[in-house]
């Protein structure tokens, strides 16, 4: 038999609340036990946030995986994990979904949105990406006088500003080794026993707290991070108000402390930059890329060390994308590619690099493809590489500001041009 609930929609009398409800008609999830802060295997049983879960069918909001359509709700067990019932369909989410997470270090406590817009929106195609939108908290704690409190008590709602404006040039801290994703990123080192004023542990929180918690207001601002941290950084979603980020590492010529993943990207760029990114004073490298950027904006390098890599060093992937260097930097490792603009990418060099160890590039020094451009007129080249020197193909460029000297760049093989691709 039908029935037809307060919604007035018509679901089976025998369907659970969680089976009747799984429409975007309802704002609000049932909770999560927890939520991730890094990209997991959707499998068996793990730790997640300090929360031990798979062996009793937890609810996990999965909010941080490379591949965002994997995101969502998940039902952990000690095999495949499965999307929550709540959770799977396409009609399960809209823009402001809301998602509490009961427990974790660094989520419990917390309340995510959904901030992806379809309609409808396609699990498994459509990308799932969430943002922080209030706290569970005590309204009655000290130093929670954030917002505005409905209740009172332990257990009260506050819901806190989402973004605090800026008048002046922030810093944000980052520690892998002395750090904690909990803090609030406002200091340098360990925080002090009993408080959370310390050094996130990530890059990748200190960006996240940037984009949920501040409007830089024209402001400029710096993440300063000095251990390597093996997470990287991936970003998802905008910083606001316009003011140009520098991600910045503790220096050294050439820096050996970085972002060094132990899978993924060293930086990845998946979101149209506001302004331009300074990537500076560190060392990167990655399974698949050091620096790609993958969305329109502007990145500029300086004084970086680029370590061994999968793909490319360096990649501009997308139309209106730009890579820039203002110093000079050292490659000290291989990878397939050291320059790669594809798609529309344009890619700027015209300064000195270093070239430790002979590198190797199993593809080409210098790569460009569809309607591309790598420029390197006035770079220079200390050191020596193996592989060959360029790839262009498909109407793109690469120019060394030689009129096509052969030799102009790092390698020890003769470059191809093909398809319309010129080398200048």
């Amino acid at each position: 038999m039908a029935v037809i609930d307060r919604r007035g929609a018509t679901v089976d009398a025998s369907a659970t609340p969680l089976e009747s409800g799984p429409t975007t008609t309802l704002a609000i999830k049932a909770p999560c036990l927890v939520a991730t802060t890094a990209n997991i295997t959707l499998s068996g049983t793990q730790t997640i946030d300090g929360v031990s879960v798979g062996s009793g069918s937890e609810r996990v909001l999965v909010k941080d995986q490379t591949d965002q359509t994997t995101n969502g709700i998940y039902v952990a067990s000690t095999g495949n994990w499965t999307r929550a019932v709540d959770a799977a369909s396409n009609t399960s989410w809209t823009e402001g979904t809301l998602v509490y997470v009961q427990s974790g270090t660094a989520g419990g406590g917390n309340v995510f949105a959904q901030t992806t817009f379809a309609s409808p929106l396609i699990i498994g195609t459509n990308n799932l990406t969430f943002a922080f939108a209030a706290q569970f908290i005590s309204a009655l704690a000290a130093g929670k006088t954030l917002g505005r409190n409905f209740g009172a008590g332990t257990g009260a709602v506050q819901i806190i500003p989402l973004r605090q404006k800026l008048d002046a040039a922030l810093t944000l801290y980052a520690d892998f080794v002395n750090g904690n994703d909990a803090n609030d990123g406002l200091t340098a080192g360990a925080a002090p026993a009993g408080t959370t004023h310390g050094a996130f542990k990530t890059v990748q929180a200190a960006y996240n707290a940037l984009t949920t918690r501040y409007d830089t207001g024209g402001q400029n601002v710096t993440i300063s991070f000095n251990n390597n941290d093996t997470q990287g950084l991936v970003i998802t979603f905008p910083w606001a108000g316009g003011g140009q980020l520098a991600i910045q590492g503790p220096g050294g010529s050439p820096p050996s402390i970085g972002l060094v993943p132990s899978s993924g990207s060293g930086i990845t760029v998946l979101a149209p930059l506001p302004a331009t990114l300074f990537l500076l004073n560190f060392k990167v490298s990655g399974l698949l890329y050091g620096v790609s950027l993958q969305a329109p904006g502007k990145i500029s390098v300086k004084n970086l060390n680029f370590a061994a890599t999968g793909t490319a060093h360096i990649s501009a992937l997308v139309p209106g994308a730009s890579i820039v260097a203002n110093g000079s930097y050292t490659i000290s490792g291989g990878a397939a590619i050291h320059w790669y603009a594809a798609l529309g990418g344009n890619i700027t060099m015209q300064i000195p690099l270093t070239l430790s160890g002979t590198p190797a590039f199993s593809a080409a020094f210098a790569a460009s493809d569809t309607i591309s451009l790598v420029y390197a007129g006035g770079a220079s080249y200390s050191g020596s590489a193996t592989g060959s020197r360029y790839f262009v193909n498909n109407n793109a460029v690469v120019n060394t500001g030689t009129s096509g000297n052969p030799n102009a760049l790092p390698g020890n093989s003769a470059g191809t041009a093909s398809n319309g691709g010129i080398y200048q």
